[in-house]
């Protein structure tokens, strides 16, 4: 039995429709004009409505917003007698599921209910299946139980909590951390925590896009802005209010867009939602929440006046640093072995493990491009072990591989750990570099020179390779080159 709403001004067909629906054992309310409707949608369970499109001096297709913008689902069938292709798209437009002319037949209008009743179990289903996969791959993509990466889900979860219970019409949150640290599965997570899966996610990769594409899709198009150009357009911060926007790599984003971005966020907080003490509400309501992530220092970019420093300020009211892989003890064989798990299903070997030697392998080896790198490898080695065991050399590591030691002079040391040649630098077996300051200063800018330098010999003058190496982009790699004037250097690896 479903519960049914028809809305017409005329008192037989109600009447008519009323007594078929109840026949075949549907309750049905009826209405003649839209407030009383829409206060039975409020109070009701409703899961069909039936409405005309003319209603004397009333509108149907006001009607079927009315109802869309307040989160109605269910299905909604329009009636109308001046049946045009113009009026069939502005009600589909508004949220209208069928479309039945007059005079009805009772018969036809039967089968559209029971067929609108269908499609709605189906999304019901096709919903609750799709939050369930997408949040158990998010589940195994936060994997992890070291107190670094404990503490990290803690303040995400609380930094959620905070916004959830916003008033203004914007919350922006800001991730920050290295290349492959799992920016975009924590901004997900926070997402579900605070729109429960009720609001669309946006992502929007801003170093993959050009910057017109992330113009037109963000902000829209004004069609009559020149001849020729493209009809008009809203842009998403439009269209999916109430939903979250994550800018991934928000660095990479041009100074134009940083001062629409920035246009954007102020006109809507200075529009408050509206109150209530349930804090889901308010996260529903038309608020926007704003997530962006940088893998490049952004007080660094404002500085050399690459970032709005007001925007900045804007995204860094509440600010989270995620740690690399290498900080994040014992969580490396843990999320090696739910990559293992999810890929060895994927490629048809549901049996797969992993040897001891890589287990090894992977609990040394430092993980420069962090989650990623790691997930890519286990993928990689999912496809090509020979046995049912992934093995280190599966893997492209052996188990007593260690990065390049970088010691105080600059100089690359291969040839293991404790090997530095100054006293005041020591790296640790689990890849954590020490410094004792009893033999003297160290001084930071010397130190990071240095360091580049290094991964630049290691990566034969390539800079991406080398911004890999250290865990930044290669914007920011060209920057601190040529800060510290290692250009010469660069070209004369290239050339060598």
């Amino acid at each position: 039995m479903a519960r049914i709403i028809v809305l017409d001004d005329e008192l037989l067909l109600r009447r008519s429709i009323r007594r078929a629906l109840e026949k075949v054992g549907h309750r049905v309310f009826e209405a003649e004009h839209i407030e009383p409707a829409l206060r039975t949608a409020r109070d009701q369970e409703v899961d069909v409505v039936i409405t005309d499109l003319h209603l004397g001096s009333e509108n149907g297709l006001d009607f079927v917003r009315a109802l869309r913008d307040r989160g109605f689902d269910g299905g909604i069938i329009i009636m109308t007698a001046y049946a045009t292709v113009e009026s069939a798209v502005d009600g589909m437009r508004q949220g209208a599921d069928e479309y039945l002319q007059k005079p009805l037949s009772l018969e036809e209008l039967l089968l559209l209910v029971e067929r609108t009743l269908d499609h709605r179990r189906m999304r019901g289903r096709l919903s609750v299946y799709e939050q369930v996969e997408r949040y158990a791959r998010l589940e195994n993509e936060l994997t992890g139980s070291s107190r670094a990466w404990l503490e990290t889900l803690e303040t995400a979860e609380r930094m959620a909590a905070r916004a959830a219970m916003s008033e203004t019409g914007a919350v922006t949150l800001l991730l920050t951390g290295e290349t492959g640290t799992g920016k975009g599965s924590l901004a997900r997570h926070i997402h579900h925590c605070i729109r429960a899966g009720s609001g669309p996610l946006v992502q929007i990769r801003c170093y993959a896009l050009p910057a017109s594409t992330i113009d037109n899709e963000l902000f829209g198009r004004d069609g009559s802005a020149y001849m020729g150009s493209e009809p008009l357009r809203q842009g998403l911060f439009e269209t999916s209010r109430g939903g979250t926007f994550f800018l991934d790599g928000i660095a990479e984003l041009s100074l134009p867009l940083q001062s629409k971005l920035l246009a954007v966020i102020e006109r809507a907080q200075d529009t408050p939602t509206q109150p209530s003490d349930d804090p889901k509400s308010r996260a529903d309501s038309s608020s926007m929440l704003l997530i962006a992530s940088a893998s490049t220092d952004l007080a660094e970019k404002v500085q050399c006046g690459a970032f709005r420093e007001d925007l900045f300020y804007r995204l860094n009211v509440m600010s989270l640093q995620l740690p690399p892989l290498r900080d994040r003890e014992g969580d490396a064989l843990l999320l090696a072995e739910t990559f293992c798990s999810r890929y060895g299903k994927e490629v048809g070997r549901p049996d797969l493990t992993i040897a001891a030697d890589a287990k090894a392998a992977i609990e040394n080896h430092s993980w420069p491009g962090n989650i990623r790198e790691l997930a890519n490898a286990i993928q990689r080695a999912a496809l090509m072990a020979r046995d049912t065991a992934i093995t280190a050399s599966d893997l492209g590591i052996s188990p007593g591989s260690r990065p390049t030691v970088i010691s105080a002079s600059g100089e690359a040391d291969n040839g293991g750990f404790g090997k530095a040649k100054e006293k005041n630098l020591k790296v640790s077996s689990k890849n954590r570099v020490t410094f004792d300051f009893s033999s003297g200063p160290i001084h930071l800018e010397e130190m990071e020179k240095n360091l580049l330098r290094s991964a630049l010999v290691q990566a034969r003058g390539n800079v991406t390779q080398a911004a890999k190496l250290v865990g930044m982009t290669r914007s920011a790699m060209r920057y601190r080159i040529e800060r510290h004037q290692l250009d010469e250097q660069i070209m004369e690896k290239q050339s060598s």
